[in-house]
């Protein structure tokens, strides 16, 4: 028996498959797995590559059914585990599936999720997570004609921090398969007697023609609101949600933030007791009504929005495991780092469009990212407790010497002379901070100093060291203050001796 399977159904996919399968090979070689291909039918080279690639490969004819293609690999599977990929996807990076079976993590879980990363045209990215790999048994299946699931969803979920990468559609591939998915969710919607799949279907019939058709879009969506009836409560949130996110992608905000009126007389503030909602609906919440809030230049809604969603996604990180122990849902879209990243943007632009600079300032040095923004909230805080950690992002030094003269004195040079001018720092860094000039001599002359002796403590390269003190050190000596600085010359071409004797002993 082996320990994991793969099973990959496939279409006419020669351009992608041989992509998919090479990205595995590094999971293949560390783990005993087979991979499992069923194509249905191909009518390009794909079965060549197929052929070539998979440890088993078989025909299977197409039955308008992907539960059916995906449950016929299963009569193939002899292994603990069981993982489906499709052939426009590939695993950019296999470390850490690697170690969850070789370590015998596995063992402890049911299934595994990981993240979806779609890459459409012009730009547009989706991303999702679902789960993927499952304790397998004989009793393992998937049900639905699309949207396809697992029986039984497992119980310990484990959540995987990898992503798939998958290829997207350009748009008029994505038009047809859109069209093609709601011919196949109508079909599947009207025979399925399973009322959560039926009702799932309505959902994808209505993700596919809201850009189309907002009128049948609309029917569907009602739909999938009387089954909610018949089902989990929670979809009535799931399909607020989905409206919502139509509205916002549309950049219909004031529809949004209606929706977010109805969603909260639905809902209500305190989600305390449902973790679940918490994460897998109020987090999407936050997150589209932050944002519709952002742009309508609603911003006090917009921070609280924003906050309440960074608030939330950190327990959802810090908690994952007490959500996955009984998985009623997928993860919510927006539980991915790059809405938080996003969300987190948002709200410190929110924060300096309503003039609360200090609480966007704290924020964007904690990011440490340089930006323009950092100097519009100096400007208008007159804080500068930031200058140190400023100076020491890469590329600040043109926008940082301007607020020098207006520190208090003595400037604080040290922790970012520390970080700035290094071991492995350019000379033209070094030279640049020693040759800047100040608008005031007296800072000029702490500015050089505070460098000059971390220069001398740690630079290696003699002749850089012997250009400075030579060419720079002796401007000390016009000055009022030569003989405070008389010492540091001293020890500084004390250093710039010792380093040329050790370099003439080599």
């Amino acid at each position: 028996m082996n320990t994991l399977a793969i099973g990959i159904i496939v279409k006419n996919e020669e351009k992608n498959l041989a992509l998919c399968l090479d990205s595995l090979d590094p999971l293949r070689k560390a783990v005993d797995c087979k991979v499992i291909i069923a194509d249905t039918v191909s009518t390009d080279g794909t079965k060549k590559v197929a052929e070539a690639r998979a440890d088993i490969y078989f025909e299977h004819t197409w039955n308008t059914d992907f539960s059916e293609a995906r449950n016929a690999i299963f009569s193939k599977v002899d292994a603990e585990w069981f993982m489906y990929i499709d052939a426009d996807e590939i695993l950019p990076e296999t470390e850490i599936l690697t170690e969850f079976f070789t370590s015998g993590e596995y063992k402890n879980y049911d299934c595994a999720s990981v993240d979806i990363h779609t890459a459409f045209y012009k730009g547009y990215e989706h991303f999702s997570n679902a789960i993927r790999l499952v304790k397998f048994t004989p009793e393992t299946r998937f049900v639905g004609k699309i949207n396809e699931r697992f029986t039984q969803i497992p119980e310990k979920c484990k959540l995987l921090k990898i992503t798939l990468e998958h290829s997207g559609y350009e748009p008029e591939l994505l038009r047809a398969k859109e069209l093609r998915n709601v011919a196949m969710s109508r079909m599947a919607a009207e025979s399925e007697d399973i009322p959560d799949i039926a009702l799932k279907n309505n959902i994808s019939i209505f993700d596919a023609l809201c850009k189309y058709d907002i009128f049948e879009a609309e029917k569907a969506w009602d739909e999938a609101l009387r089954l909610s009836e018949k089902t989990d409560p929670y979809y009535k949130n799931v399909l607020y949600i989905r409206k919502m996110q139509f509205h916002f992608v549309e950049n219909e905000y004031d529809k949004t933030l209606e929706l977010h009126e109805k969603y909260m007389m639905l809902c209500g503030e305190d989600c305390g007791s449902d973790l679940t909602r918490l994460v897998y609906s109020d987090i999407e919440d936050a997150f589209f009504t932050g944002a519709a809030a952002a742009r309508s230049k609603n911003y006090s809604l917009a921070v609280k929005m924003l906050t309440r969603f960074e608030d939330y996604y950190k327990y959802y990180t810090e908690n994952y495991e007490r959500f996955s122990v009984n998985r009623r849902f997928y993860p919510a879209v927006n539980t991915s780092s790059h809405m938080a990243e996003l969300a987190a943007d948002m709200l410190t632009a929110t924060c300096m469009e309503s003039k609360e600079y200090e609480y966007a300032l704290s924020r964007l040095m904690k990011k440490r990212a340089l930006s323009n923004d950092i100097t519009i909230c100096m400007d208008n805080t007159n804080d500068f407790s930031f200058l140190a950690e400023f100076m020491a992002i890469p590329g600040a030094d043109a926008a940082v010497w301007k607020y020098v003269p207006s520190a208090v004195h003595p400037i604080d040079l040290t922790k970012a002379a520390t970080e700035i001018v290094g071991e492995d720092s350019d000379f033209a860094i070094i030279y640049r901070y020693l040759t800047e000039p100040f608008d005031c001599g007296t800072e000029n002359l702490h500015a050089k100093k505070t460098v000059i002796e971390y220069l001398t403590a740690t630079k290696s390269e003699p002749e850089d060291l012997e250009f400075l003190v030579n060419n720079y050190i002796s401007e000390v000596y016009v000055t009022s203050d030569s003989i405070h600085y008389s010492d540091l010359i001293t020890s500084a071409r004390r250093v710039l001796d010792e380093k040329s004797e050790k370099l003439t002993d080599i």
